[in-house]
């Protein structure tokens, strides 16, 4: 669940692993930034495509060459939504 050296990775962790609907409710809340961000990127891809095909193919290629998850990032200095993108592997 966490992902980096937080400081306070291991009581983050055993409040997740003792409150399983708290992991369960931030797997959703990531879940559902991980489908706005790729309806947003789908929004901008079609207005681009109406105006110019290739051009949008190009500038938008991530979209099929790519996959895209969310993380929420919580530190002392706030809250932030990470988008994480990794090349698909073909094949």
């Amino acid at each position: 669940m966490v992902t980096n050296d937080h400081s306070h990775r291991n009581a983050i962790e055993a409040i997740f692993a003792e409150r399983p609907e708290l992991r369960n409710e931030y797997t959703k809340i990531t879940s559902m930034l991980t489908l706005v961000e790729h309806a947003r990127k789908a929004g901008a891809f079609h207005q681009a495509y109406r105006e110019d095909p290739r051009a949008a193919a190009a500038r938008y290629a991530s979209l099929f060459t790519s996959s895209a998850s969310v993380g929420i990032r919580i530190s002392e200095h706030g809250t932030d939504i990470v988008l994480h993108r990794r090349t698909r592997r073909s094949g």
